[in-house]
């Protein structure tokens, strides 16, 4: 199979590649750091692996979205997971597990570029890029207010005091403004942090021109609390 363009290439190398993962696919409609890439050259969003709709044909045509699964437990391909809200809040001095940090970087250097290579190799009709955000979120943590952020130690959504929870529910209590948070709830970068990663992303690869991204729908940003 060949393809076409190089945004083609990223988006379909970086969601269908995510089989290894066994992720089961996409349950809310937030944007992913694909979807965005994907708005900015104009091209259709990708299925929901678990979509009933699904076929065979479909899927070579357009790919699937795993969404967060798509890099696995290194969520967007690789990041500082010991920076995460979940690994923060388990550590006894809420800093950085730089153990952790470790590990991504060891998945990030050896094993995906391997697997890149490996691939290049079985389908030498088809090229991959590896969308390494590890340096851009790592950046947005520890230097929060240069990108506009208050806030990159704990997540916009969360159940309060009761920490770590599982997931953002429709118990949890939001924060005022989820823009000024890199996380959104305890594994996950929030859309502006995502639109960050895509953009420093679309720069690196050379993709130019492609029109905005679209926003978020409605429907996926819940309201934020009253700050009087």
């Amino acid at each position: 199979m060949k393809f076409n363009t190089a945004l083609n290439l990223l988006l379909i190398a970086s969601l269908v590649g995510a089989a290894v993962c066994g992720c089961n696919g996409k349950v809310h409609n937030g944007r992913t750091v694909a979807d965005i890439i994907g708005d900015s050259a104009g091209l259709p969003r990708p299925p929901a692996f678990l979509d009933p709709s699904l076929s065979e044909q479909v899927i070579l045509e357009s790919g699937v979205n795993y969404a967060s699964g798509g890099g696995g437990i290194l969520n967007e391909t690789g990041r500082p997971m010991g920076c995460i809200p979940f690994q923060r809040v388990l550590s006894t001095t809420g800093k950085c597990q730089e153990r952790a940090n470790k590990l991504a970087l060891s998945f990030i250097n050896k094993a995906a570029r391997k697997l890149l290579d490996d691939l290049e190799t079985e389908l030498p009709n088809a090229s991959f890029k590896f969308g390494d955000a590890y340096n851009v979120i790592d950046d947005d943590i520890h230097n929060p207010y240069r990108y506009g952020f208050d806030n990159a130690d704990s997540p916009c959504c969360s159940l309060g005091r009761i920490r770590p929870a599982l997931t953002c529910t429709p118990a949890s209590t939001l924060c005022g403004d989820r823009t000024k948070y890199v996380f959104w709830d305890e594994y996950h970068p929030s859309d502006t942090a995502n639109e960050l990663i895509a953009k420093e992303l679309i720069k690196k690869f050379g993709f130019m021109g492609g029109k905005p991204p679209t926003p978020a729908p409605e429907s996926a940003i819940a309201p934020s609390p009253s700050d009087d």
